[in-house]
């Protein structure tokens, strides 16, 4: 009987430590994304080079792994993309030490103000592995080059917009992707710098969205119920105009507030069209990729990368969603 009795035990015991080692391997998988190696096609390749994503599946950073991707079969680079499923700096750098370990041949990511990612950037480097930043830079990192908006130009785009379409005192809420993000901070100080300057316009809070839909209608919704004065809404991240729109919805005479955001992803464009969003910084994640990849490429022949790419931003308005549209039919 004692016998059947450690029998049993052990078979619990071993079934228990089973279905555990299977939990932590699947919610791991959900936790951080690695886009899977395919042996056969990467030895087709010379050049193995990590993109790492400040969350993957956000359409603005699948926008930029499309163009780093595309780049890649042009110039013969494999591009493995890697990145934490809800935005997390620290499984970034983590990241990016395990892709400097595996000795990639480049790395792309955004630049992360931080010690640590300089401490990295300085590690690729005796390793020979050159670090390009998109997104966000970190000028003083030491990373070989940054392709990506002009963020503090952007934001005065964004100011200078606002006081072209308002007449008189504006109350401004601003809703940002995350108050550590460089590109953020740059993008609201520039925005602040031309509306304050102005004299006629008051930024009355700022709320953070955690770089997700959900998280900026939350916070619009949070601005609005605290101050009902607010007669504008600012958001400094791709889905950031999306959950303000959907925010003010919530609010019951919330009013006609005046709305603009980043990024022109097809929703915002629609949002556009509908005249829920006023009008929106129109970046190119797409070309922040391709471009990266065209610089590795380059530094791999020897040749001269600039240290700063900046690519255009522009306003988009409705009537300009409304005439692409015209000349995609």
């Amino acid at each position: 009987m004692g016998k059947r009795r450690k029998h049993w035990m052990f078979a619990v015991f071993f079934f228990a430590c089973l279905a555990s080692l299977v939990a932590t391997v699947y919610f791991g998988t959900k936790a951080f994304y690695v886009e899977p190696v395919n042996s056969e096609e990467n030895e087709t390749y010379q050049t193995r080079v990590a993109l790492i994503m400040e969350e993957a599946g956000n359409p603005y950073w699948e926008q930029i792994k499309e163009g780093a991707v595309e780049a890649g079969k042009e110039s013969g680079i494999y591009v493995e993309t890697h990145g934490p499923a809800k935005a997390d700096k620290n499984e970034q750098l983590e990241t990016m030490n395990r892709m400097i370990e595996s000795n990639v041949d480049a790395i792309i990511t955004q630049g992360i103000d931080d010690p640590v990612f300089q401490e990295l950037v300085q590690k690729a480097l005796e390793k020979g592995v050159p670090v390009l930043t998109v997104d966000s830079d970190v000028p003083g990192s030491g990373r070989r080059a940054y392709i990506g908006t002009d963020n503090y130009e952007a934001g005065i785009l964004a100011g200078e917009e606002l006081l072209q379409k308002t007449e008189g005192t504006q109350q401004v809420g601003i809703v940002s992707g995350s108050a550590q993000a460089v590109n953020q901070q740059e993008r609201v100080k520039g925005f602040r710098d031309t509306v304050e300057a102005s004299g006629r316009v008051e930024i009355k809070d700022i709320g953070y969205s955690g770089i997700s839909e959900i998280g900026a209608a939350q916070a619009t919704y949070s601005l609005l119920k605290e101050h009902p004065s607010i007669t504008a809404m600012y958001g400094t991240s791709a889905l950031d105009a999306i959950g303000i729109s959907q925010g003010i919805e919530e609010i019951e005479g919330a009013g006609d507030l005046y709305v603009i955001g980043f990024d022109t992803l097809p929703e915002t464009v629609q949002l556009l069209e509908e005249g829920k969003i006023d009008a929106a910084v129109r970046q190119h994640p797409g070309r922040m990729g391709e471009q990266a990849i065209y610089d590795v490429a380059r530094l791999h022949q020897q040749q001269h990368v600039p240290a700063v790419q900046h690519t255009e931003t522009i306003i988009w308005r409705a009537s300009e969603a409304a005439r692409e549209g015209e000349l995609e039919q």
